[in-house]
């Protein structure tokens, strides 16, 4: 992403879409509302928290994991 901007539609005059042709000239741009910007944060989150998830699976499927017994569980919880 290459910038954010955090305006209320009310100050969008013309001198700040003038600054906007300026700058990004032929680009395209995406406005998008809070909401939906909070959203799609959401998700982007989600998917790197389910990617992590996925590599410990891979992880474990490929011996990577740590075994203990009930035993030494129980000690590191009695500390």
């Amino acid at each position: 992403m290459d910038a954010a901007y955090h305006v209320k539609a009310k100050e969008m005059g013309r001198d700040f879409i003038q600054a906007l042709e300026n700058r990004y000239h032929d680009r395209d741009l995406v406005i998008l509302t809070r909401e939906d910007y909070a959203e799609l944060e959401k998700a982007r989150r989600n998917a790197e928290y389910l990617a992590g998830i996925d590599k410990a699976i891979r992880d474990i499927d490929d011996g990577k994991g740590i075994t203990v017994t009930m035993e030494q569980l129980e000690s590191m919880a009695n500390g």
